[in-house]
Order: structure tokens, then sequence, then C-alpha cells
């Protein structure tokens, strides 16, 4: 394997040298390099191996077969190795936890060989967990509001668009919430914006508190957040839910030692398999919405026909 990579003509020194080179190359590349025997049993690795596992070279050397995957499923492993073997070559990407307990990726490629009559597996790993810890917060940004971390509108999109899926297969109940905080530009104009940046924040997390795992809280911009209630019980009742929204809203609020009093109006409404969609539904919960805002005594409001459409 080494041989016809070394110069014709040396001389026993000269082959030592050029062997002590190779291994000096091994050890100095930045990938991590691993030989091993089909079984797991380690043959040769270089520096950068033993760093990537958080160990020393000597740590390294004494682990047992597989020792430096012992994080994966023995099944999957078995069976990646024997793809392996049979193609001769694979590239997979692998979760490689450190002993620190800190996510790592590595993406592997690897190689079969023969040597001597047995096989051997000589793997190359790169650490990519900057690329995808990268890749994860772009997908994050792009179904989720970059302050609050509530589902941005594309993220509310799909998931109502699923309930009503659902809806129409199963016939779950489904309601649509639109929240609107009142007078929100006072406290950005009195406080400041990064005092209303807070209490958005406060209030998303106590609508996410207020409500079921399996229900989406979104904000679309703004002060203006939306809830898609899905599969609702036979006789939930839209108002009691309505007014719990309120309250937790309502509840005293304090940013960069300012306390604050916050409402809000809330609209909701509940689908029509037999004429919504899911435009006609949120215009709806925001019809309703407006009409708590003007109502007297009357934060929330659930949508009926004579509000008009």
């Amino acid at each position: 394997m080494i041989d016809k990579h070394l110069v014709p003509g040396l001389g026993r020194k000269d082959l030592i040298e050029e062997l002590r080179i190779v291994s000096l190359a091994l050890d100095a590349a930045f990938d991590a390099i691993i030989v091993h025997r089909v079984d797991g049993t380690l043959v040769r690795f270089n520096d950068a191996a033993a760093a990537n596992y958080g160990v020393t070279p000597e740590e390294f050397a004494k682990l047992p077969p597989w020792g430096w995957t012992n994080y994966a499923d023995p099944e999957v492993r078995k069976a990646r190795t024997h793809k392996l073997c049979e193609l001769g070559s694979l590239s997979f990407r692998t979760n490689w936890p450190k002993p620190d307990g800190k996510p790592s990726w590595m993406e592997v490629h690897a190689r079969c060989v023969e040597s001597e009559g047995e096989n051997l597996i000589v793997s190359v790993s790169r650490d990519v967990t900057d690329q995808v810890l990268a890749t994860q917060m772009l997908a994050h940004l792009a179904f989720h509001d970059p302050l609050t971390g509530l589902a941005n509108r594309v993220s509310f999109d799909e998931a109502l668009t699923a309930a009503i899926s659902g809806a129409h297969r199963h016939g779950d109940r489904l309601g649509v919430a639109y929240i609107d905080v009142d007078k929100f530009k006072d406290i950005n104009d009195s406080l400041g914006h990064d005092a209303g940046d807070h209490v958005l924040v406060v209030l998303a997390e106590r609508l996410k508190g207020c409500v079921r795992p399996d229900d989406t809280v979104a904000r679309l911009g703004g002060d203006e957040f939306v809830v898609v209630l899905q599969r609702l019980a036979p006789k939930e009742d839209l108002g009691a839910i309505g007014a719990r929204l309120v309250a937790v809203i309502d509840e005293p609020l304090t940013t960069l030692e300012h306390e604050v009093s916050v409402q809000a109006s809330v609209g909701l409404a509940l689908f029509d398999p037999n004429v919504d969609d899911a435009r006609s539904l949120v215009v709806k919960a925001d019809l309703a919405m407006y009409a708590a805002k003007h109502a007297e005594n009357q934060s929330w409001m659930v949508y009926s026909e004579d509000l008009g459409f």
C-alpha cells in the first residue's frame, strides 16, 4: 500500500527516512486518519484522530475495537461496514459527540483495501461541525422569527395548511387566534425599542406557555401574533381560549426596570370545512380581532357572520 509511492532505488537508510517522512506527513494532516480491521481493531491512526476524539494519542491507542465509535448503533455500524467492503469505498456524515458532551459532526470518506491477505479500512474524517451548525442556523432563521424564536409567517402558513388537511381528513376541529398588542407603539416611544423588543420576547414565551405543545404560535411581524389551535376537543370553547390568552398577556411585566401594562385584542375563528381555506380562516380571526379592539369591555371575540367577510 505504501511501497508504490516510495522513490525507486532507495537504500535501506533512505527507505527508513522515507517511511519516517510518510509517518510524519500522516501525523501532520489536519484530517483524522484511522486504519482499522473489519472487526474494529485499530492498526494505525494519526494525531488528528486522537485530538478529534478529545484524548491523547496514548489514550486513543488503548481504545477497544470500535471504541472511537462507541456512540454508534452496532447494527448501523455493521451494515455500514458490510456496504463499505462490498462497494470498496463509502462517504457519509456522522455525529461524533466529544467526551465533554458537546456535539460534533464528522464527514467520513472510507475505503476498504487489502493488505497481506486481510481487509483494512482506511477512514479520513473531517470535522464539519461549524458548517453543520451554520446550516442549522440558516434553516432555523428561514422558519423562525429572529427576535422571539417563534414560528414566522412561512412556518405558520405550513402549519395551518397541514392542520387544514388534517381537519378535512379526520374531521378535526381547528381554530385560529389572531392577537394584536394594544398601543405597543407607546411602549417603543416612551421606553425605547430595546424595551419593546423585551416585551415581545416575554409575550412570546407567555403565549407558548398557555397553549398546547402541538399548537403553533407565530409572530407575523411587529406586535401581531397568531396561533394555530389544532385538534380542538369537541366541546372546547374558543371564547375560553381567548380569555386565557388575554389574561396571560395582561399579567404584570417589567422591562429594563420599568413596569409596563400590556393589553391585547384577540380574535378567534373556527374552521368551517365547507367554506374555509387558510386565507379565509385567518381573515375571519383578523376581523374578530378588530371587532374586539373596538368593543367596550371586551378584549377577545369569536368570529360570527354578523362581523362580515
